[in-house]
């Protein structure tokens, strides 16, 4: 009998997310991701154990989102500009604390909350939360792929043997994949929160990177948004206790991010930062923030898509948890241009960095290489006053 193909099989790799969404779905468990040689989670088929049954093909949100089968729930965007009226909630967080505020209430309401975690080996990770506690890992941007498993799969079992709410959290494809997983009748239980993402990058790249900045140590924590001296910084800490603190636009591995050399492939043009949206909130940083609420202690931009979205944000701002500001989604969104267009360059070296990268390459040594080239093209093409920021970004 013929084979049909699986949701890889008909997406491809230059679309594919690695997401889960196929792994959870499939009744036989044929399909499992790991990571491949470039340091993406991509999906492998037991073709033996594969019963053709395409599950995989109704639950993969790529395939949903390019039939344009994603609804709109309803009253948006609505945009805010948004922070804690918590001081400690707000400083301990990467911007300006919703996140926190959202799940703890949650958490109160006797819910569960799934979120990413740093997990072992510099591998970031979804989980359940049950308790504040594990909510606080949760905190802060983490730039590199998660490991979702079988959260989908979690979620749904919690579901159907409570009656209590459930946030997710996690990058757009992500939420659009849990909400493929969600019954129709357990939708208002479920709070669909997406980060504003700007793409995910190569875990080989970053663990090379770790490997270089620690010499082999083990980290015990790891953030790219710390706020402890008053700056953004990345801060590390390896289980020895050495501490790693340097300004965020100092850091290597984030000047290779902010020049798409190791960004996946498919978040160059994400199919999932339009809408409408599967979520009902979106947060990220409001760059560009209008200096009537600017704030270095951090100002979130929130985006509510659905009347269930709007009614969560609204709740916490009358509880005296939250202040909103409204104000116009251009404002919001025109330095977070990825966020609504989804549209990133490709950087020509792209390729030529992860190939190198896989054969063992000196991070810093590769990086150094291919910024500066890509700067060089860039002098080309960019206007005077452009060009002299970027040489200054890339020199520094």
């Amino acid at each position: 009998m013929k084979q049909l193909k699986t949701s890889y099989d008909i997406i491809g790799d230059s679309l594919c997310t690695g997401c889960f969404g196929c792994q959870d779905s499939c009744p036989t468990g044929a399909i499992k991701l790991a990571l491949n040689a470039e340091g993406f989670y991509r999906p492998t088929t037991n073709r033996i154990a594969c019963k053709s049954c395409l599950a995989c093909c109704q639950h993969c949100p790529v395939i949903k989102r390019r039939s344009n089968e994603i609804q709109s729930g309803g009253v948006g965007p609505i945009a805010y500009a948004a922070w804690a009226t918590s001081e400690a909630e707000r400083l301990s967080s990467s911007s300006g604390g919703v996140f926190p505020i959202l799940a703890k209430a949650v958490i109160t309401s006797g819910g569960v909350v799934a979120g990413c975690i740093w997990g072992e080996e510099g591998a970031a990770k979804h989980i359940l939360a049950y308790t504040f506690d594990e909510v606080e890992k949760m905190r802060g941007s983490k730039y590199v792929q998660s490991n979702v498993n079988n959260v989908y799969g979690e979620i749904d079992k919690h579901l159907r043997t409570s009656d209590t709410p459930v946030l997710f959290s996690g990058t757009p494809c992500q939420v659009a994949a849990m909400a493929e997983e969600i019954k129709p009748i357990d939708r208002k239980r479920v709070l669909l929160v997406e980060l504003f993402c700007h793409g995910v990058t190569s875990l080989r790249a970053f663990h090379n990177y770790l490997e270089e900045q620690f010499q082999g140590e083990s980290i015990s924590s790891f953030t790219f948004r710390d706020k402890t001296n008053g700056l953004r910084s990345v801060r590390a800490a390896s289980t020895s206790g050495h501490v790693f603190l340097v300004n965020t636009d100092d850091d290597i591995f984030f000047r290779g991010f902010m020049s798409h050399l190791y960004i996946m492939e498919s978040c160059h043009k994400c199919i999932f930062a339009k809408t409408p949206k599967a979520a009902d909130i979106s947060i990220g940083d409001f760059w560009g923030c209008p200096p009537e609420w600017c704030d270095k202690r951090g100002v979130s931009v929130v985006l509510a898509h659905t009347t269930y979205g709007f009614i969560h944000l609204e709740n916490l701002s009358q509880r005296g948890m939250l202040e909103l500001r409204q104000t116009q989604l251009k404002t919001a969104t025109e330095q977070n241009q990825h966020a609504v267009t989804g549209l990133h360059s490709i950087n020509r070296n792209r390729a030529a960095f992860l190939s190198q990268t896989i054969w063992g390459g000196v991070f810093k040594k590769l990086l150094s290489r291919y910024a500066y080239s890509a700067l060089r093209r860039m002098r080309m093409t960019l206007s005077p006053y452009v060009r002299a920021v970027a040489t200054w970004y890339f020199a520094k």
